[in-house]
């Protein structure tokens, strides 16, 4: 499994389970279908803070179209960080 915190943006205390508590800037996302040239591609920018189970950030649809078609903002995501299983 890959690693994809980095290193946190604010003050981070331990916690627990060992683990860093804090805010933290995760990798830029690029979400996009393969073998299909000019499909769109989504990008996200995103915050997690570990703290709240808070994720925060902003994206872009991009799609290789003639202006103004080719990109779409997405200026504010948020969302929360659920337990999946036991």
């Amino acid at each position: 499994m890959e690693k994809v915190l980095d290193k946190p943006t604010t003050t981070s205390t331990a916690t627990a389970a060992g683990a860093k508590a804090g805010v933290y800037r995760l990798p830029q996302l690029q979400v996009s279908r393969e073998n299909f040239p000019g499909s769109p591609t989504l990008t996200l920018n995103l915050l997690v803070n570990t703290v709240d189970s808070d994720v925060m950030g902003s994206g872009e649809i991009s799609q290789a179209l003639a202006p103004p078609g080719g990109s779409r903002p997405i200026p504010s995501i948020s969302g929360k960080i659920g337990q999946i299983g036991d």
